[in-house]
């Protein structure tokens, strides 16, 4: 295992598409670390300064689905795109204003459209989505009702919006289209607060409770539960620093999947059942934030110790990332609401 300090909380960690980079956002600074893959060594390449006054720390990070091209978003804005290799700003996005300034929280879900034409993102505060083209500048804006944690399927086409209450979550499936979003009337209900939603192959799964102490797994698009799993208590019932957790990612071909301990471990489970495969210490306290390797059987978790570890799966190895589905037609098991549903108000495409 490698582990790197980073000297404060870890929000976020991401490989590209490639797995030669992994940026690292801390939660107190304005500037994310870069590293690059040596075989299973992490070697520093500097930061990504936003180059862009921020009054909160960022939030979240996603990579270009082709390119090491990463989207940057703050607690109040969508800061922009930057260019990992070159360390070089790609897009400034500085000006679009979407949370709520007497929020405290903002953007909760950003990522990339399968194409990479899009970048998608999910405002907390205001309960809000946008569709940024950042070639021509258009940008497509909807209303998702009540906060909560999004996920775009890897057709790029696909959401899951969750609304959080204070017992459960219940999750919609909205459809982008290029005049807005059409809502679809399936939904799931999770028996406890989620705090991250992840799609893997037909399958999407949620996290949540009290530091991340359950997960429960459906199949897509058929939405039939898989299981319900407790995970390791929380003995001091610690919340994560910000909030949310970024911590629950499939393997590339959905075999596992790797979820929080609240005591440091990474817990690998089978994606089918929820039995729980092999587990290792990776941090002195809460994970916060999972991925992995698109290529090798490599897992990286972020901690509140603030330390970045870098481990061998020893169970399961991959050697790719699962194909997009060649088309959407599993939608087409799913009725379209008409008009407005409560909370969910009419698209608005903003010209540059």
């Amino acid at each position: 295992m490698t582990d790197v300090k980073i000297g404060s909380p870890v929000r976020c960690v991401r490989f590209d598409a490639s797995g030669r980079y992994l940026a690292v956002l801390p939660a107190s600074t304005d500037n994310v670390a870069v590293f690059e893959l040596d075989g299973t060594t992490l070697r520093p390449r500097g930061h990504l300064s936003t180059a862009i006054a921020v009054d909160v720390p960022m939030a979240t990070l996603a990579f270009h689905p082709r390119d090491p091209i990463v989207a940057l978003a703050s607690q109040d804005r969508l800061l922009g795109l930057w260019d990992v290799a070159r360390a070089t700003s790609a897009a400034a996005l500085g000006d679009l204003q979407q949370a709520d300034a007497t929020r405290e929280r903002g953007y909760w879900g950003l990522s990339f459209s399968a194409d990479g034409q899009f970048v998608e993102s999910h405002s907390l505060g205001r309960g809000v989505g946008e569709r940024f083209d950042w070639a021509t500048g258009q940008r497509t804006s909807t209303r998702f009702g009540p906060g909560g944690p999004m996920a775009l399927h890897s057709e790029g086409r696909i959401l899951a919006v969750c609304s959080v209450a204070e017992m459960a979550t219940t999750t919609w499936f909205a459809e982008w289209l290029a005049s807005g979003v059409r809502w679809y009337s399936a939904e799931l209900v999770c028996w406890f607060p989620v705090t991250r939603v992840v799609f893997g192959p037909g399958a999407v799964a949620f996290v949540g409770g009290s530091g991340a102490t359950a997960v429960q797994v459906h199949d897509f698009p058929s939405c039939d539960v898989r299981f319900v799993t407790e995970l390791d208590p929380n003995p001091d019932d610690v919340e994560f620093p910000w909030g949310v957790s970024e911590a629950l990612a499939f393997t590339p071909g959905g075999e596992r999947l790797f979820a929080p301990g609240a005591s440091g471990e990474v817990l690998a489970l089978d994606a089918s059942t929820g039995a729980r495969q092999t587990t290792w210490q990776a941090h002195a306290g809460l994970v916060t934030t999972l991925d992995v390797h698109p290529h090798a059987p490599l897992v990286v978790s972020g901690g509140a110790d603030g330390v970045v570890a870098l481990a061998h799966d020893p169970g399961l190895a991959w050697t790719r990332r699962a194909n997009p589905g060649e088309s959407d037609a599993f939608i087409s098991r799913f009725a379209p609401l008409l008009g407005n549903e409560p909370n969910r108000g009419p698209c608005t495409v903003i010209e540059p």
